[in-house]
């Protein structure tokens, strides 16, 4: 198993609060868009849409950006790499 060096991981740990700021700037986008939407029309339906995208993202925090453990590291990255949370 590949073990993360200490120096790797204590700049991947500095990262944490940034990759979060950053998701939640995703996520907030994501609900204006479909507060904005005009395909849901209804109020009902655009509160379904946010309660089932909400839902999805409250597990990507917990599963992907929180818990860093230098032992999970490469299981982070991996989720933050589908996040689509790093950037050039």
């Amino acid at each position: 198993m590949y073990k993360i060096s200490e120096k790797d991981w204590k700049y991947f740990y500095s990262l944490q609060t940034i990759l979060i700021e950053r998701f939640c700037g995703q996520t907030l986008e994501h609900v204006q868009s479909i507060l904005d939407s005009a395909k849901l029309g209804k109020s009902l339906q655009k509160i379904q849409e946010l309660y089932s995208y909400l839902e999805k993202r409250e597990k990507a925090l917990v599963a992907d950006l929180n818990d860093f453990r230098r032992s999970n590291a490469l299981f982070k990255i991996q989720g933050i790499l589908n996040l689509r949370l790093f950037s050039k």
